[in-house]
């Protein structure tokens, strides 16, 4: 009998399950360009629009509300800057997930995590965040702010038994206050690392504090500091408790007083600096997931990439739990967990990429639609400087015109909310009556009725008497000011006469 033939794999474990990941990346990015307006959808269509007005020479918080803080602005116009299209922000924004999963791989490096190891833990990371943004998260602060937050691992985690330089430390920690300007909770990242950081705590301090005060200091000497207040407290944070009180003092609270005590806490030294390092680390990390967890249920709702900075110290924990999964005499089991794993999340990309109607339906896609189609029509009837308002809860149709808004509020959302709406519907009634728009299009009810079933499900708006004054007033100017130009797919588009 001849001897029996074994066929044995031409690729290791370590490159199937990168070759999965490498096609699961692929596949996302396609799923993206195919559904390109999905980049400017709801409130990214907010930022972008105000990336727009900043390169013009406008002010956030001053001339356009913006309800988050600035990092994505800034980014979205940088994007911009290179190429006026969606296109480049999402060009630019895949490019910053591709390099914070790099950043996370030098990171689990420099912890002594093999290769293999750290290639498919941060091939994975990188992976799920360019799906999950092409699952309704496309251009959100979460993706802007992962390099900064990578960074923020690299630079804190020192090998073991090896003391970070005071340099590092530093880099640490403004690459956390950076993630900040970005992301208000990431704020923890300060207290994460006076866990991890137990020497030149100061310094980390310094570092942290640069980017928020350089920011602070910019919005007050250009006047935009009560803006800001009012739009990002008063709006943007106002997830409420029952008793009225913002989740996000609680945060602040918080995060103030556990580093305080840290620095306070009298220092122990251990003589087994190896296990000690590790330990504190993956108590950090717990803490910070456990943190990520909690900021998700206390925000209301839950978006694709709101779990984004939570996978961060998950996939960490992950890759030090089976740092030897590649290594390991017997690594049958650990191997096919992983590939598993993997394969799984390759499936549901393929699902997205074969059934691109359906996820870009998911992301709201007849609303996109109808955004692009009226857009052209704003294009061809209005001249580059004219001004136009939108009475929708999406700013994107001033973004694919290239139109600047009448109004301070592009979007009405303000108008609507308990505890801006009573200051924000007088000033859209003066900037209307001080600025009128070359054309108005009415893609929102103009009853309350019909805005009291678009907001059924927000708890953060309430329609009511106070915002009678404003249906009045838009009535009226309808009525006695603009005629009717066309209408698309419900969406009512009007011209002002020449004589107001």
């Amino acid at each position: 009998m001849g001897k029996r033939i074994v066929m044995k794999s031409s690729f290791s474990p370590a490159q199937r399950i990168g070759m999965s990941l490498i096609c699961g990346a692929a596949l996302s990015v396609f799923v993206r360009t195919e559904s390109l307006l999905t980049t400017g959808q709801q409130r990214s269509a907010l930022t972008i629009y105000s990336a727009q007005r900043l390169l013009d020479g406008g002010r956030i918080y001053l001339d356009t509300f913006y309800d988050r803080l600035p990092g994505a602005v800034y980014f979205n116009a940088i994007a911009l800057s290179i190429w006026n299209s969606l296109a480049s922000v999402m060009i630019f924004e895949l490019s910053c997930i591709a390099l914070a999963s790099l950043i996370l791989y030098y990171a689990l490096r420099r912890l002594t995590i093999p290769a293999p190891s750290a290639g498919v833990t941060s091939g994975w990371f990188g992976m799920a965040a360019l799906a999950l943004s092409s699952l309704g998260g496309a251009n959100e602060p979460a993706e802007w702010a992962l390099p900064f937050i990578a960074a923020f691992v690299f630079f804190s985690a020192a090998p073991d038994a090896k003391r970070p330089r005071p340099a590092h430390i530093f880099l640490s920690g403004l690459a956390a206050g950076a993630a900040v300007c970005f992301l208000g909770r990431e704020a923890f990242l300060f207290v994460i690392g006076m866990l991890v950081i137990r020497q030149r705590r100061a310094v980390f301090a310094l570092g942290f504090i640069l980017a928020p005060a350089a920011l602070a200091a910019n919005l007050y000497f250009s006047g935009a500091l009560p803006s800001f207040m009012e739009s990002t407290l008063s709006f943007g944070f106002a997830f409420q408790e029952k008793d009225g009180y913002p989740h996000y003092f609680i945060y602040i609270m918080f995060v103030t007083l556990v580093p305080l005590i840290l620095l306070l806490a009298p220092r122990q030294r251990s003589k087994d600096n190896k296990n000690s390092g590790r330990k504190s680390l993956k108590t950090a990390l717990l803490v910070w997931a456990a943190f990520e967890v909690a900021a998700l249920f206390n925000n209301g709702f839950i978006s694709a990439t709101s779990i984004l900075t939570t996978l961060v110290p998950l996939t960490i924990l992950w890759s030090l739990k089976t740092d030897n999964v590649f290594t390991d005499p017997k690594p049958v089991f650990k191997i096919r967990t992983v590939y598993i794993l993997m394969q799984a999340s390759l499936c549901g990309i393929i699902f997205l990429a074969l059934t691109p109607e359906t996820n870009f339906e998911l992301n709201g896609g007849q609303k996109l639609r109808d955004a692009a189609v009226i857009a052209k029509i704003v294009e061809k009837n209005s001249a580059p400087g004219d001004r136009i308002m939108v009475w929708s809860d999406s700013s994107l149709i001033y973004v694919l015109a290239g139109r600047k808004a009448a109004v301070y509020y592009p979007a009405i959302d303000p108008l609507f909310s308990r505890n801006l709406g009573r200051r924000a519907a007088p000033r859209y009634i003066s900037d209307l009556r001080g600025n009128p728009p070359a054309l108005i299009v009415v893609q929102a009810s103009l009853l309350p009725e019909g805005l009291n079933e678009l907001y059924s499900d927000r708890g953060l708006y309430d329609i009511g008497p106070s915002q009678s004054p404003l249906f009045d007033y838009v009535h009226m100017k309808l009525k006695n000011s603009y005629k009717l130009l066309t209408v698309e797919n419900g969406i009512v588009l009007l011209r002002r006469l020449k004589k107001i």
